[in-house]
């Protein structure tokens, strides 16, 4: 199970907050949504792994309606959106 995944907003700090949807695509799934301010990370998450140890999501930036596949999530690793 990678641990400790982080999304860093490359939206500059004068621009506020952005907030995502982050999915897992590794049953059992799920999903949540988390807000993070501009140039900073959000707090870190686990996600579910396949069988070779690696994540797999789709994070959208609600906001703008991006989605973006990350499918070979690891951890401690920063996911920029």
């Amino acid at each position: 199970m990678p641990s400790n995944v982080r999304i860093y907003n490359l939206s500059g700090a004068s621009t506020g907050s952005d907030t995502f949807t982050v999915v897992g695509n590794v049953p059992p799934g799920g999903s949540f949504q988390v807000t993070v301010p501009g140039s900073q990370y959000s707090s870190p998450f686990n996600c579910n792994a396949d069988d070779q140890g690696y994540g797999d999501l789709y994070i959208t930036n609600v906001q703008s309606g991006v989605a973006n596949h990350f499918s070979f999530v690891r951890d401690n690793q920063d996911i920029s959106m």
